[in-house]
Parts: structure tokens; sequence; C-alpha cells
């Protein structure tokens, strides 16, 4: 996804958009705090970013 263009590049959804310059975390820094069933075979993640010290 790193190479797709977002919907609206400067609009306040721009802040969380992910690669290089952008977010940056490992896989291994994310937890799933829950899951969403948001339309018929549809289903949307909550992730939290671990902070690591």
């Amino acid at each position: 996804m790193t190479g797709r263009r977002m919907e609206d590049e400067d609009g306040p959804e721009a802040k969380w958009r992910v690669g290089d310059g952008y977010i940056t975390v490992n896989v291994e820094d994310l937890v799933l705090v829950g899951l969403q069933h948001v339309s018929m075979g549809s289903w949307q993640a909550h992730v939290r970013v671990l902070r690591r010290q």
C-alpha cells in the first residue's frame, strides 16, 4: 500500500499515512485490541502501537 495514493493527500487523514517518511512500525509493535463488523464480509481492525523504551 505504500505506493498507492491516498484519496486526500493533504486532508486530515494524511497524518496516518504509512511508509518511509511517515508512520513506520514493526508488526511486533502492534497489538490487536478489537475487531468491528462494518458490513457484510468486512471487518475493521483496531490496533495499538506499543511504545518500547
